[in-house]
């Protein structure tokens, strides 16, 4: 594993694992991937998220590294994958993607609500931080939406 990871084969790391049915601490794998190679982080994140046998580490958990390395895009990146099926139980963190991105990259959000994929976040968390980041049309999309329910 740790030949693997020097080597900056993360893709390796999972086959290998499987061969010999080995679980490593993959949230420590991608921490310090994150510092030497953020794309390649980003990237192994989804593998490690979209594996056959179901999720290898906590998607929270996947945040917070890229959070703690200031990674807003692949963050960003990695979550809009994650996210793609618009489950209710991830509403925390569609809410945390249209947070991070109205506070650092408001045009980001903008793009990811205009396009409507998500339906579970924290309404009047996000319509007040797109009030703060000037996004008025959205703010006014949130009350006609409150309206209708």
């Amino acid at each position: 594993m740790a030949s693997f990871a020097e080597l900056g084969q993360f893709d390796k790391i999972l086959l290998y694992s499987k061969k010999v049915d080995y679980s490593p601490d993959y949230a420590s794998l991608l921490q310090h991937l994150a510092r030497s190679n953020p794309d390649k982080a980003s990237e192994f994140a989804s593998q490690l998220v979209n594996d056959e046998s179901g999720p290898l580490v906590d998607l929270e958990r996947v945040v917070d590294i890229f959070m703690s390395q200031n990674m807003i895009q692949q963050a960003t990146s990695f979550l809009l994958d994650a996210l793609k099926d618009n489950k209710p139980e991830q509403g925390a963190l569609q809410t945390r993607l249209l947070e991070m991105n109205l506070v650092n990259a408001p045009q980001v959000a903008d793009a990811i609500l205009g396009n409507e994929m998500f339906s579970h976040y924290d309404r009047p968390r996000i319509a007040n931080l797109a009030e703060k980041a000037g996004l008025v049309q959205r703010v006014s999309s949130f009350l006609l939406f409150s309206n209708q329910s």
